[in-house]
């Protein structure tokens, strides 16, 4: 039986964001290429001659269109990979709180400060 591994989840949050980042680097590629194949597709339907200008300028749009493409599925893997490092952090801190209300050391992580007072007892002065 597989036994629970925290630095697992912050390797697979580690690996979602390099995802993140190689997803946003190959669509503006794909982007660019496709934006080059439409524009000498265009000028050589249009007129007969170089096609070189034609490409470059439907690399642009294209490069584009592919780096917005590649930002949008990046942000639901770096989504993800925050959800996850949020329920992490949440079972670090319960990990911690049950170990003191328990009397165990708490570890490195615990800060022993007290909280500040709630809002509504503190002077309106302050």
């Amino acid at each position: 039986m597989a036994t629970y591994d925290p630095a697992t989840l912050q390797r697979y949050a580690d690996r979602l964001y390099r995802s993140a980042l190689f997803a946003t680097i190959l669509w503006t590629i794909l982007g660019v290429e496709l934006g080059v194949l439409l524009g000498y597709l265009a000028l050589r339907a249009a007129t007969p001659g170089p096609a070189l200008t034609w490409s470059l300028a439907g690399a642009l749009p294209g490069g584009l269109l592919g780096y917005l493409a590649g930002e949008a599925r990046a942000f639901f893997l770096k989504l993800r990979a925050q959800t996850l490092l949020c329920w992490l952090n949440m079972d670090t801190n319960i990990s911690l709180m049950t170990a003191r209300e328990q009397g165990r050391p708490s570890g490195e992580l615990f800060v022993d400060a007290e909280p500040p007072p709630p809002p509504w007892e503190t002077e309106a002065g302050e």
